[in-house]
């Protein structure tokens, strides 16, 4: 990324408003899902144990095949954390053959509907890394678009995320995220989401999704 112009002021609010999306607005949903990391399962747990005491869901698919260090499945990893943190484990699912956040979604909605619960699911809160939140809800868009998708981001970098451009990891991480939107919405692994009719959807209570267009397609794409 050195070959990149220094980011301006204007160039990091409209990155970070249009795709670190620390959280959409929130009611309570049928089920959590956790886009779980090898690299991040304490904090991950840690944000789905608060909203899970708060009474924002009353069960939890935690997501991810990849192995850790120590043998453990990423799904494993997050659900041994919750146990940690209070969450029972008779409410935690384990969806333990996803390698990306599209099978996440694909393979939790199939584990779902072989475990016949599926119909019982028409909200969805998904958690995962601040730097793929946005993504994260048009996978659920695109992917499982009779719910409706809210998200609450986990933020593992050090100060406010309004300073994503001075923190040369977090830049990293945020342009890397930022060039897969472009070729993922043009591979159809994506659909662009209105996150303000998101949020209007959700404080309303309404129970589905609509159809949500493309009214912002961001001059940022790399």
């Amino acid at each position: 990324m050195s070959h990149l112009p220094p980011i301006t002021p204007d160039a990091a609010r409209q990155v970070a408003d249009y795709l670190l999306v620390e959280r959409t607005a929130l009611k309570k949903a049928d089920i959590c899902l956790v886009f779980s990391s090898k690299h991040i399962y304490e904090e991950l747990a840690e944000t789905v144990a608060q909203l899970y005491q708060q009474g924002y869901f009353p069960r939890i698919i935690a997501t991810g095949g990849t192995r850790l260090a120590d043998g453990r499945k990423e799904a494993e990893a997050v659900r041994d954390a919750l146990e940690q943190r209070g969450v029972p484990r008779e409410i935690i699912y384990l969806e333990m053959l996803s390698e990306n956040c599209q099978q996440n979604v694909e393979r939790a909605r199939q584990f779902l509907n072989d475990a016949g619960l599926l119909p019982q699911i028409r909200s969805v809160i998904g958690v995962g890394h601040i730097c793929t939140g946005r993504r994260f809800i048009m996978t659920l868009a695109r992917n499982w678009p009779e719910v409706l998708p809210m998200h609450v981001s986990a933020n593992t970098y050090a100060g406010p995320v309004a300073d994503w451009a001075k923190n040369p990891e977090f830049v990293r991480r945020t342009l890397l995220e930022l060039s897969k939107i472009g070729p993922y919405m043009e591979a159809d692994f994506i659909k662009e989401v209105d996150l303000d009719r998101l949020n209007e959807a959700v404080r309303a209570g309404d129970s589905l999704q609509t159809t949500w267009p493309p009214v912002f397609t961001p001059s940022f794409y790399i």
